[in-house]
């Protein structure tokens, strides 16, 4: 639904952002769009993802609320005129719970667009859903019983900082040092050094995890993995007993391995360093109140099992309680090849995508695909999810 305007005596910016943020909150938003242009400035909400246009407010209060964002968000003075985008965080507190957002400042053609991601880890481990809790106790068990580096890997939006700060924030901060390096910093968390690249002198990846060994780090994350030389030094960190918990793009767990291994690092380090290989998605649930019975598409009727292709699909439809998105939270999904003997020989071979994905499903590792399509024989989430997904 469209509000025209904001209430009556909320003319000032910080009322403003006071009653934007407790909307968003309320109805379980986790973005918010302030989007410019030549006719005054829309805010919209992102749930589940889903956008819905929400608030207008005039062009002057708009210049207002960015000024009142951007010291919100500690950004230095010096960098708020910059050309480019720039990015800063914040925290609130909403019956007690702490609500990170990250923010994010880019000049368009009709003006200043932000948009702010709202994170709330004080409770994202209860809204993973049964399968998402078990994945990442899973997930810690195994870093915490092998130690050596965890690779996350997804596509964007699938989770996988959430993967990471869950179980960063499983360790006892009064017995371990944990530092993370982050480009940017998504989320403060409480006890842990965070390290951001592109402030106090870290210009890059590599020089920030060298910088977090330097501090006597026990447990490290570090957001992204790219060239060799990091790889390396991801790997001899795992070799010299850290736990290093890191992170980058691909479609499945083998993938993941193919990834790496192109990189072009040492395959004898990456594999005597190795916890194991994460893929992730985060599969949004159907509203169990509004949701209504399908037909199965045509796309997707030879991955349904024969003996399955009776069944009921669902599709959204959306209501009041689901704020009309027809999705109601979403659940972590994760394919897990833990470290064993073979699978580090086969690195050290550099076998191939195919190898790896064979050795999976014959350790009875079940595909990021089949867990999804199950969901939707199950009617927890919709047939247009899964093919939006895979």
């Amino acid at each position: 639904s469209i509000e025209r305007g904001i209430p009556k005596g909320m003319e000032g910016p910080e009322k403003v952002i006071n009653y934007i943020l407790g909307q968003a909150i309320i109805n379980k938003v986790n973005r918010i769009h302030f989007e410019p242009s030549d006719k005054g400035v829309v805010i919209r909400f992102r749930a589940n993802n889903v956008l819905s246009r929400k608030i207008e407010v005039p062009v002057k209060l708009h210049h207002e609320i960015i000024s009142r964002l951007k010291k919100l968000s500690q950004i230095p003075e010096k960098d708020q005129q910059r050309e480019g985008f720039v990015v800063g965080h914040f925290r609130v507190t909403v019956s007690s719970r702490q609500i990170n957002i990250q923010s994010i400042f880019f000049p368009t053609v009709n003006g200043e667009m932000v948009i702010l991601k709202l994170s709330d880890f004080s409770s994202i481990f209860e809204q993973l859903g049964k399968s998402g809790k078990a994945s990442i106790e899973e997930l810690v068990a195994a870093v915490k019983t092998t130690h050596g580096v965890l690779y996350v890997s997804g596509p964007r939006e699938s989770g996988r900082t959430t993967t990471q700060y869950c179980i960063m924030s499983s360790y006892d901060a009064e017995t371990r040092k944990l530092i993370t390096v982050e480009d940017p910093v998504v989320a403060t968390l409480p006890q842990v050094t965070q390290i951001q690249v592109g402030s106090g002198g870290i210009n890059s990846s590599l020089a920030g995890l060298k910088l977090a060994l330097l501090l006597d780090a026990d447990v490290v994350y570090l957001d992204h993995l790219g060239t060799k030389e990091l790889a390396e030094e991801v790997a001899f960190a795992g070799l010299g007993g850290k736990t290093v918990l890191t992170s980058y793009l691909a479609h499945d767990a083998s993938s993941s391995i193919v990834k790496l291994l192109a990189t072009g690092a040492d395959p004898v380090i990456i594999a005597s360093s190795l916890c194991g290989f994460v893929c992730q998605r985060l599969v949004r649930l159907l509203c169990p109140k509004c949701r209504i019975e399908s037909e199965i598409p045509a796309a997707m009727t030879e991955l349904i099992p024969e003996g399955s292709r009776g069944k009921k699909l669902f599709a959204a439809k959306g209501c009041d309680v689901c704020n009309n998105t027809g999705y109601i939270g979403r659940s972590l999904i994760t394919e897990y090849l833990p470290a064993s003997p073979t699978l580090r020989q086969m690195i050290i071979n550099r076998q191939n995508y195919q190898d790896f994905n064979s050795f999976a499903r014959k350790q009875g590792i079940v595909s990021l695909e089949e867990k999804a399509l199950a969901m939707v024989l199950n009617g927890e989430t919709s047939a247009d999810e899964f093919m939006r997904l895979f």
